[in-house]
């Protein structure tokens, strides 16, 4: 997660992992996650742009992921959850600990690691006008009416999201092997900087063919699918979440995925946590 326009790299350098800045206490430096749950990037890519807006994925259901959850702490699937605003430390704050943005530490729709395990941990760290963001972030845009078009929460909710906004009527299941087959076919093309295939190693620790075979097949969707979308597709995907919680029909824009040669915008809507669901704009 990173920020606007930003290309930069941790201290560590490219290819290795974030140190720690000088007077920051260290912090035990954790393997990648198993490959059997693997997580994807957050929301936002200007395609030359990408990064994660959901916390990491556990394959199976998504209402299972939620119950494996631990408050607080990391959980077996590598989600966090815990009190509104409080960190995994157990301390509460408006600022977020892993990049210092202006929400709970848990809501991070930017990173799903520890900050010391993502790219360009501490690009944000001591920064006063907020933090940057490696993909187009959203702007103050406020979508005023739109219906929400719910789709199964079965692990493949942002590739139906992404089909019904599509209009293709390729379904789910086949725009996952398309994603997936754009991946194999592109392990080199750079996205802020990084390539597809270093985003796909921070992220699942895993190489791009064999992600690539697993997200064909399972594994919920993030950040590098939506980039992967975007440029398969020549569309732009805009990902939003509620403005009001509860109830209402606006939807504040959160991070923007566009394609240099667009000719739509499929709108998706962040649920938060685990899932997607598809966003139709209504006409005014």
């Amino acid at each position: 997660h990173a920020s606007v326009g930003s290309r930069s790299v941790p201290p560590g350098g490219r290819g290795s992992l974030p140190v720690t800045p000088p007077g920051q206490p260290q912090m035990p430096q954790r393997r990648g996650d198993d490959l059997s749950t693997p997580s994807r990037f957050p929301a936002g890519v200007s395609l030359a742009n990408g990064r994660e807006l959901l916390p990491s994925r556990p394959l199976g259901g998504e209402a299972n992921a939620r119950s494996r959850s631990v408050a607080g702490a990391p959980s077996a699937g590598g989600r966090w959850s815990g009190g509104e605003g409080c960190s995994s430390a157990g301390s509460c704050s408006s600022t977020c600990d892993r990049c210092d943005g202006k929400h709970p530490t848990d809501k991070c729709p930017h990173f799903h690691k520890d900050r010391e395990r993502h790219k360009d941990a501490w690009v944000n760290y001591g920064r006063k006008a907020g933090p940057l963001q490696m993909g187009s972030s959203g702007g103050n845009f406020v979508l005023r009416s739109a219906r929400v078009m719910r789709q199964p929460g079965d692990g493949s909710c942002l590739f139906h999201s992404l089909s019904h906004g599509l209009g293709s009527g390729g379904g789910a299941q086949l725009l996952r092997r398309e994603i997936a087959g754009f991946l194999q076919q592109h392990p080199s093309l750079e996205i802020a900087g990084d390539t597809l295939e270093e985003w796909v190693r921070w992220d699942s620790n895993a190489s791009v063919s064999d992600y690539a075979r697993r997200i064909a097949v399972t594994g919920w969707g993030g950040g590098i699918e939506m980039a992967c979308c975007s440029l398969l597709k020549n569309v732009n995907v805009h990902v939003y979440e509620s403005a009001h919680r509860g109830c209402g029909s606006e939807f504040k824009r959160i991070s923007c995925f566009d394609s240099p040669s667009a000719s739509k915008t499929v709108h998706v809507l962040y649920q938060g946590g685990v899932h997607y669901d598809a966003l139709l704009p209504l006409a005014a």
